[in-house]
Parts: C-alpha cells; structure tokens; sequence
C-alpha cells in the first residue's frame, strides 16, 4: 500500500517539472515581443513625464504605429496629445482628443475635455471649445476641483 505522503510528494515533483517545462516551451521571442512594446510605451511616458516633449511624441509615434490596437493604444494617445499640446500644436492634438473623449481607458475625462477645450480655441473652434468645456462642468464631481475651475474659464473665453 502506497503512503498517502509518498503520493502527495511525487505528484508535487510531477506538477513542478510540467510547470518548468512549460515555462521553456514558451518562445523568448515571444516574450521579448511583449517586453518590447511595454518599454516602448514606458520609454516615451518618460519623455513626457521629463518634458522631452518632441521625442515623447516621436515614441509614442512608433509605438501606435507598431502596436495600434494595443491595450495602452488609447493612454499612449493621450500622452502624445499632450505632448502636441506643451509643443503648441493643437492642431494635431485636437483630433487625438475628440477621439479619446468618452473612451473607458482614459479615466481622466474632464482633462481630456478641458485639453480639446483649449485646443479647439486654439484653431479658432469656440463653438466646439464650449461643448467640451461644458462636458467638464456638467460632468465634475466636485464644482470647486482644479478642473471645474478650468472649465468654467475657458467656456467664458470660448463665449467671448
């Protein structure tokens, strides 16, 4: 009669050397594959987090290009729209917000709102500034927030 320990141990054995080697059959290009398009996507979110803006740009660029249906896709957008924008070209971040606007990956909406807002004044686009601006106030949590704050200026300026 087999010991109910002795079982339990070699079946462990058995468990641990199907995991290893599964662990190996998995091809390291594929892992690589998948490293590569998260550092990629890490490297230009540091570019822009230390306000290397035209090089975040050109990252979150090759990025989008390689990989644009990518989980991070749509924050890699964000962050190459605000890129644009700190590089005063809201004509090209502008269409990178209208299409964010309501998108469930990017949870900061109201600055995505109040980003297009801006951009939109910027291209002498008041009408569509103030729907965005709008969006902001109608929408905030809190009306005494950063953001709400924001909003209501700029609708005052789309206004006038």
């Amino acid at each position: 009669m087999v010991d109910l320990r002795q079982k339990r141990s070699s079946m462990w054995w058995l468990m641990l050397l199907f995991m290893t080697v599964g662990m190996l059959s998995v091809p390291a290009s594929a892992q690589d594959a998948a490293g590569s398009e998260l550092d990629a996507y890490y490297n230009a979110n540091s570019l822009c987090t230390r306000r290397f803006y035209k090089q975040a740009v050109d990252e979150y660029k090759r990025f989008l290009d390689k990989y644009p249906t990518h989980v991070k896709a749509d924050k890699a957008r964000w962050g190459m729209a605000i890129s644009l924008y700190n590089l005063a070209k809201p004509k090209e971040a502008y269409p990178l917000l209208a299409k964010l606007a309501g998108s469930p990956e990017i949870t900061a909406q109201d600055k995505v709102h109040n980003y297009l807002g801006l951009c939109l004044l910027d291209v002498s686009k008041p009408a569509e500034a103030e729907k965005a601006f709008a969006w902001t106030i109608a929408n905030a949590k809190d009306p005494k927030s950063k953001s709400a704050i924001d909003a209501r200026v700029g609708l005052v300026s789309a206004l006038y």
